[in-house]
């Protein structure tokens, strides 16, 4: 909740209606940290909304200020990505066409045309940007606002970098024209607010709001927010005045004391306190000796702790003795702080300029001594300001050891470090934003295609810039932006031969990012068939290149089963299971053999994937790894672990530690468990995080796979096919026609069945049929065959349901094995009403469900008894005197066992239990 800024909004109100009438406004929010600017930011795309405003965000860091019109971009390229064609070239039209530099690879023209020392005249660049380029922008946004307002929302302005600072300082003073509100937050006493490109856009602001500490009565909101209305700490007065004077009113420091509170560990530490008091009372050289310890960490001697300390030996000698006399630090050759709150009181004391200076000497005297790079360069990320001149190789060093240990995000900050020392200019910079990008794959991957885009442009020849880019795996490039792809497209183009290696390597990738366009399935299966039978597998590229056009072939169906198995199996044997296959070939590869056969092809696989890319916290990896391991437990058998690792996964996707690019490879798997497990609130958080996707054809079609799932389920079969059907055509055009990776025909026929179109019903499981034997592994054949079983009358029907017994039985797949099995045991006790022959919701999709067990206890069988004969779950808890809890959990525990999916099919399956 936002509190006491009702004026900030309205201030904020009255710029988008001014806008509305054509009248722009700069505002900008400033006040101490912590005092809630972000947040008041994060509350205005609602207001702008309701105002007709097209709302553009960007947010300036420290570590992006040499990313060259960054925070433009972040404003611009969203709308540039959703807009059509069309629609950019009437933006771009006229003046605006110069701001088409903004997304080129040098926004800041050619050498000539730049002059940093330049000013504002109308005679030269502004501030090193070229002045067209800057009437481009404003033109731009100008045309933008014709279609609907802006609102641009740019959060802690103070660090973005001067290109972009100098074009909205050139916008702000020329609100005139365009309908535009620009809302920015500056930090208050960060010098980065001083900065004449920071100033040129503060100085333009019609209001500048500063936001003040809340008052008492908000502090008392606040703790009414964290405890609730009801609390004590609500009702009390005294507790919240208190809670204001600790605070100061300053949101973040107030609702960090309330978390303290929430977890019984007291407002403040007061041992902390009194061990801060006791090394206050210590000589100088005590509490620098101190500060020692403190920055050397666990791995630090008392030899190199009074080195950096300035003492001779005598002297760090008596110093220890006497922290150990204190109680502060224990005996022994490596000094230890004798508690953790030690620790919290040292770092206390130490100023800024301490740990800048300690860290500084700390790694200088690791590096002269020879350490590990890794350890000198835990130093070096606490340093402030430019580094000695060592430091970048040292600290490439530290990032290549840390990948080799599985540390990638150690990897990444020694780098983004080691950037801060590098000019821009520097040839240096691209190799190493390269190295960034290589460390960044797993944990990052939006982070990695972003950094490689701004480093391969600039490598010296074609040979190195792909073998920079055939560092980010295919499946991770085919969620990159176009200018990725560019760059990739264009290297391919400049390669010849003897690279065919990676000619090879850059085909894979570039095939994968097309398979959402029609035809290139087609092209990408005919390509494998030119290969021939025996698949060149020698070399990576040619593993990679067969991976993705393996791929293909699964996603059609229109190679064998079998090759694709074989072909699969093989290329798994040449993969470590490690996190990092997570965005490699494998999952590619997985995908084809969990179509073609046995899940068990590839579960060991997967487990020892999952277990490695958790050890190393890559948690885009575990989504996707954790994804495919879902299915495979479903098959399986293994209902109850799918569904709770197909949720963990869910998780996954729902934390802001995932950062992949909008994909559906961590959905598509959670949405089949959640359908073929009954599991309603599953396949909800699936929908809801759909949402996150793009709505271009290639993905969109998840969407409507889970809403007809879940209309069926609420008894909507007409909804239900409506849904599917959309889903079924989609996937048609994309080519994805294997029904063994999905079986939305069978699906879609049993709902015609059920709404009593019948031949339309035969004919699209006749073609599921046709397509699952041209495919020709046996979950899909079996499957097609159960569907036109169920949906075909009298003795054909049973005939047909038995040939798909025959077939699934050496399938491996469990649950297709079941659903046939008690598919018979129905018609073989003549279930022939028009209730049972013609089911609704869930049911049509899958007719009989997945039996695990027939034996019910005493007190599931009370429940499905009453529950069969038409009571509610209210009535049975009642009658028996149970909560209705306890009644839904003997339902669920029911349905499983008999294999059924909701209390329609439980009459017929009590029937066939033993009494």
């Amino acid at each position: 909740m936002l509190h006491e800024r009702e004026l900030e909004l309205d201030v904020v109100a009255d710029a988008l209606r001014a806008a509305e009438a054509g009248h722009g406004h700069v505002l900008v929010v400033s006040g101490p940290v912590g005092i809630g600017k972000s947040e008041l930011l994060a509350h205005l795309p609602a207001p702008a909304r309701r105002h007709g405003a097209r709302v553009l965000a960007a947010t300036g860091a420290v570590l992006e200020q040499d990313f060259t019109f960054g925070v433009v971009r972040q404003l611009l390229e969203a709308p540039m990505a959703a807009a059509d064609a069309a629609t950019r070239d009437r933006w771009f039209g006229g003046a605006a066409e110069s701001a088409r530099l903004l997304f080129s690879d040098d926004p800041m023209g050619p050498p000539g045309d730049r002059d940093d020392d330049a000013g504002w005249d109308d005679a030269g660049p502004v501030g090193g940007v070229r002045r067209s380029v800057l009437d481009g922008l404003v033109r731009l946004l100008d045309a933008m606002s014709e279609d609907q307002p802006l609102l641009l929302l740019v959060d802690d302005l103070q660090w973005a970098d001067t290109a972009s600072l100098r074009s909205l300082g050139y916008l702000a003073n020329r609100m005139a024209d365009p309908r535009v509100t620009l809302v920015a937050t500056v930090r208050e006493g960060d010098p980065g607010a001083e900065r004449p490109p920071v100033r040129e856009v503060t100085g333009a602001a019609t209001r500048t709001l500063w936001l003040g500490p809340l008052s008492v009565d908000g502090v008392r909101r606040v703790v009414r927010d964290e405890f609730g209305e009801d609390s004590d700490e609500a009702a009390d007065e005294a507790f919240q005045r208190s809670c204001h004077a600790a605070s100061g009113g300053n949101p973040m420091f107030l609702k960090a004391l309330l978390a303290d509170m929430r977890a019984d560990r007291g407002p403040g530490s007061p041992l902390r306190d009194r061990l801060t008091a006791c090394l206050a009372t210590q000589p100088g050289h005590i509490t620098t000796l101190a500060k020692a310890v403190a920055v050397l960490g666990e791995h630090g001697d008392a030899e190199l702790a009074g080195a950096l300390a300035d003492l001779d030996p005598p002297a760090r000698a008596e110093a220890f003795r006497l922290l150990h006399r204190l109680g502060l630090v224990t005996a022994g050759a490596a000094p230890r702080f004798a508690h953790p709150a030690v620790t919290e009181a040292v770092e206390q004391v130490m100023t800024a300029a301490d740990v800048d200076h300690l860290h500084r000497r700390a790694a200088e005297l690791r590096y002269d001594a020879g350490h590990p790079p890794r350890d000198v360069a835990g130093h070096l990320l606490a340093v402030t300001g430019e580094c000695a001149p060592w430091a970048v190789d040292l600290l490439r060093a530290a990032a290549e050891a840390a990948l080799v240990d599985g540390a990638p995000r150690d990897a990444a900050r020694y780098l983004r470090r080691a950037l801060l020392d590098l000019e821009p200019s520097s040839p240096d910079r691209a190799a190493l934003l390269v190295e960034l990008a290589t460390a960044e794959v797993d944990f990052d991957p939006a982070a990695a295609l972003l950094h490689m885009a701004q480093g391969v442009p600039n490598l010296e020849s074609a040979q190195d810039k792909a073998l920079a880019l055939v560092r980010l795996p295919p499946v991770l490039l085919a969620s990159a932006t176009q200018p990725v792809l560019d760059v990739v497209s264009q290297v391919a183009d400049e390669l010849t031969e003897p690279h065919g290696e990676l000619r090879l390597c850059l085909e894979a990738r570039l095939r994968h990012t097309r398979f959402h366009r029609t035809g290139e399935l087609a092209d990408a299966v005919e390509r494998l068939r030119g290969l021939g039978p025996d698949v060149p597998l020698a070399t990576r590229g040619e593993r990679e290149l067969a991976a993705v056009l393996l791929h293909a072939g699964a996603l059609t169906g229109d190679i064998p089963a079998e090759r694709a198995r074989r072909l699969g199996l093989a290329l798994l044997e040449r993969e470590p299971a490690s996190g990092r296959g997570a965005h490699a070939v494998v999952p590619l590869v997985v995908t084809a053999l969990l179509a073609a056969g046995p899940a068990e092809d590839v579960r060991s696989w997967l487990d020892a994937a999952l277990d490695r890319a958790a050890e190393v916290e890559a948690v885009d990896a575990q989504a996707t790894i954790g994804a495919q391991a879902a299915l495979v437990l479903l098959w399986t058998g293994k209902t109850a672990e799918a569904r709770a690792l197909a949720a963990t996964v869910v998780g996954l996707t729902e934390s802001e530690l995932v950062r992949t690019a909008p994909s559906t490879a961590p959905y598509l798997a959670p949405a089949l468990v959640a359908i073929e497990s009954d599991d309603a609130a599953l396949a909800s958080r699936v929908l809801a995080r759909c949402a996150r996707l793009d709505s271009t054809m290639a993905v969109s079609w998840l969407a409507d796979l889970v809403r007809a799932w879940l209309a069926a389920r609420a008894g909507s079969p007409a909804a239900a096919l409506e849904h599917l059907l959309d889903c079924g055509r989609r996937l048609d055009l994309l080519g994805w026609r294997n029904p063994a990776v999905l079986p939305w025909r069978s699906w879609a026929a049993a709902l015609q069945h059920t709404l009593g179109q019948q031949s339309r019903a035969l004919e699209l499981a006749q073609e599921e049929h046709r397509l699952s034997l041209r495919w020709g592994a046996p979950t899909a054949v079996g499957r097609s065959l159960r569907v036109l079983g169920m949906i075909t009358d009298g003795a054909a029907g049973v005939e047909l349901l038995r040939e798909a017994a025959a077939v699934l039985e050496d399938s491996g797949n469990a649950v297709e094995i079941a659903r046939v099995s008690a598919a018979l045991r129905q018609r073989g006790r003549g279930a022939t009403r028009r209730t049972r022959a013609h089911p609704v919701g869930v049911e049509a999709w899958f007719g009989a469900g997945s039996p695990t067990s027939t034996t019910l206890t005493k007190a599931e069988r009370r429940v499905a008894n009453l529950a069969a004969a038409g009571s509610t779950n209210h009535e049975i808890a009642k009658e028996l005197g149970v909560s209705s809890r306890a009644v839904e959990k003997h339902l669920t525990n029911s349905y499983r066992k008999l294999g059924v999916v909701g209390r329609s099919g439980l009459e017929d399956a009590l029937a066939g239990l033993p009494t």
